[in-house]
C-alpha cells in the first residue's frame, strides 16, 4: 500500500477515527496499560507512523506501518507471522529513531511482553488505514490530543491544555512571521508553536521554534505535536524543576542555570565566560498562575529563585505576603527574553492586570514595553481554576521610542471576550471541549455559512477584524509587527 491509498481524516467528527481511538483505549484498559506506560507506547507508535508516511511521501515505496490478520497476536509470541510483524516494527523504529530521537530515544515497546505486543497490534490495526500526514492538521490534532494528552496532565503542576480557539486567536493577533524566532518558555504540548507554524502556511522554519517545559511527558507530546504539524525540527527541551524560571537557553544551544549571587534582580546577562542567552522575536505563553501556583518565599529554594527577578524586589518592598505569583515571574521572564522590536502574548490572572496587590507589576511593565492589547476572557476557559484571565499583548520598542509613545499617550486596544466557540466539560477528570454553535434568535436553529457549515458562537473573528482595523491608525512599528 502507498501513502496515497490511505484514507484522509477530514473532520474531528469522523466516526471511524473516533471508533478506532475508543478501540485502542479498550485494549489498553484490558491489559492494565491505561497509564503512562501505555500512553508512551501509543506516542512512539504514532511517531513511527508519521515517519513512515513522510518517508513514503518524499521518497516513494510501500507503507511499512501495517498488520495483516495472520500477524495478530493470539496467545503465542512464537508464531512466525507474529514475529514478522514484530521484526517490521523493530526495523521501522530503528529508522525513525535517527530522526525523532527525543521521542524514540528509549524504546518503550518491549516486544517480548505479550501485553505490549497486543497493544501494538491494536494501535497499528486501527491507524493503518488513515493518513496522519495528509489529513487535516487541525482536526487530526484534536482527535489525538484531546483523547490522550489529558492523560498526562498533572493538576498539581498546573498543566492544562489551552483550548485551540484561544491559541488560534492569540497567534492571529500576534502574527508570527517567516524568519522569526518563536518561543514558549512553558510550552506544555507546544500548541502555540504548532499553531504558529500552521497559520503561517508552513513558511516558518521549524528550527526557529523553541519550546521548554519542566515535565518530560509534556515535551514528548510537544515533539509529537510538532511532527503532526511541522517537520519535527523544533527545539523542544525538557528543563526540570523550576524550568525556564531559573534556567535559560543560550545561543550556542546550552541550558545554563542562573544564580542569585550573580544574576539577581534581572541581571541575567552578567556572565564572565562569554555566555549569551537567547532572545526571541516572539514569545507566546500560557504559564501557571494563581494563588496555589506561587513561589513560596518561606522556602529557601523558592526564595533564591525569586531573587532572580526585579519584580521580587518590588513585591517585597510593599507586600508582606509569602507567595510570589508565577504569572508575575513569567511576565518578567517574557519581557526580558524578547528582543528589542520583539513582541509577546501572555495569559495572566486578571488580578495581576487589575488587582490592588499588583500595581507595581503594571508600572514595571509600562516602563519596559508598549502595551498593545488587553483581552479579558470568560471565567474558567482553561480549567477548573476559578481564576478570571486576561491576555496581554505587547512589544518592546527602543527606550527612546517608548518614552515618546508614553508622552504621546498611546492607546491600547481592549475587548471583553464573551463567547469562545466551545463549551468545556469535565468527565472522569478529563477535560473536553465541545463546539458551541451560534443559534438563530428567532428559530433557535444552528446558523450555517454559505458552504452549509455550522457557525461557531465565538467573538474571536470579529475582534481580530476590529484589531487589524485599529492597528492601521497606530505607529509605524506596531503596524509592521502586527499587520505585515
Amino acid at each position: 500500500m502507498h501513502i496515497e491509498d490511505l484514507d484522509i481524516v477530514y473532520t474531528i467528527q469522523d466516526d471511524n477515527m473516533k471508533n478506532a481511538l475508543n478501540s485502542i483505549m479498550r485494549v489498553l484498559d484490558s491489559v492494565s496499560l491505561s497509564n503512562e506506560e501505555g500512553y508512551m507506547i501509543l506516542i512512539q507508535l504514532i511517531a513511527m507512523k508519521i515517519f513512515d508516511e513522510k518517508q513514503r511521501k518524499d521518497h516513494g515505496g510501500y507503507i511499512q506501518f501495517y498488520i495483516n490478520s495472520d500477524e495478530l497476536y493470539k496467545g503465542n509470541l512464537n508464531i512466525p507471522e507474529v514475529q514478522k510483524f514484530v521484526s517490521r516494527m523493530k526495523k521501522l523504529y530503528s529508522e525513525a529513531k535517527v530522526y525523532y530521537n527525543n521521542i524514540l530515544g528509549e524504546n518503550k515497546v518491549v516486544w517480548t511482553q505479550e501485553r505490549h505486543v497486543k497493544v501494538a497490534n491494536e494501535i497499528v490495526r486501527q491507524f493503518q488505514d488513515y493518513s496522519f500526514v495528509l489529513s487535516s492538521n487541525n482536526d487530526l490534532y484534536q482527535l489525538i490530543f484531546y483523547n490522550f494528552a489529558t492523560k498526562f496532565q498533572k493538576d498539581e503542576k498546573a498543566q492544562f491544555l489551552t483550548p485551540l480557539p484561544i491559541i488560534d486567536f492569540i497567534v492571529k493577533i500576534v502574527n508570527p512571521k517567516a524568519g522569526e524566532t518563536i518561543c514558549d518558555p512553558c510550552c506544555g504540548i507546544a500548541d502555540f508553536l504548532s499553531k504558529s507554524y500552521v497559520n503561517a502556511d508552513m513558511k516558518l522554519d521549524d528550527c526557529q521554534l523553541y519550546g521548554f517545559d519542566n515535565d518530560y511527558n509534556m515535551t514528548v507530546l510537544a515533539q509529537l505535536n510538532m511532527l503532526l504539524n511541522g517537520d519535527g525540527n523544533a527545539v523542544i527541551k525538557h528543563i526540570p524543576e523550576y524550568g525556564t524560571i531559573n534556567q535559560k537557553y543560550t545561543v550556542d544551544k546550552r541550558v545554563v542555570t542562573l544564580n542569585s549571587a550573580m544574576h539577581a534582580s534581572g541581571n541575567w546577562d552578567r556572565w564572565y565566560d562569554g555566555t549569551e542567552l537567547m532572545q526571541y522575536d516572539v514569545i507566546l505563553t500560557n504559564p501557571p498562575f494563581g494563588k496555589n501556583r506561587s513561589l513560596d518565599l518561606s522556602n529557601a529554594h523558592d526564595l533564591e529563585v525569586s531573587k532572580l527577578y526585579e519584580l521580587y524586589d518590588r513585591y517585597t518592598e510593599t507586600n508582606p505576603k509569602s507567595g510570589l505569583d508565577k504569572g508575575v515571574v513569567f511576565l518578567e521572564n517574557a519581557i526580558r527574553q524578547i528582543k528589542e522590536g520583539g513582541r509577546f502574548a501572555i495569559v495572566l490572572s486578571n488580578a495581576i492586570m487589575s488587582n490592588n496587590t499588583w500595581p507595581f507589576v503594571r508600572q514595571w511593565v509600562m516602563e519596559r514595553i508598549r502595551i498593545v492589547a488587553l483581552f479579558d476572557l470568560p471565567e474558567n476557559v482553561f480549567a477548573e481554576t476559578g481564576v478570571n484571565t486576561t491576555i496581554l499583548i505587547g512589544y518592546k520598542p527602543s527606550a527612546d521610542k517608548l518614552q515618546q509613545l508614553i508622552a504621546d499617550d498611546y492607546t491600547v486596544f481592549t475587548r471583553d471576550i464573551l463567547n469562545v466557540g466551545y463549551k468545556k466539560k469535565t468527565a472522569k477528570r478529563t477535560v473536553k471541549f465541545d463546539n458551541d454553535y451560534a443559534l438563530d434568535p428567532d428559530t433557535f436553529e444552528t446558523i450555517t455559512n454559505d458552504e452549509g457549515e455550522s457557525v461557531l458562537n465565538e467573538d474571536f473573528s470579529q475582534i481580530i477584524k476590529e484589531f487589524k482595523e485599529w492597528c492601521v491608525y497606530q505607529e509605524l512599528e506596531l503596524k509592521e509587527l502586527f499587520l505585515e
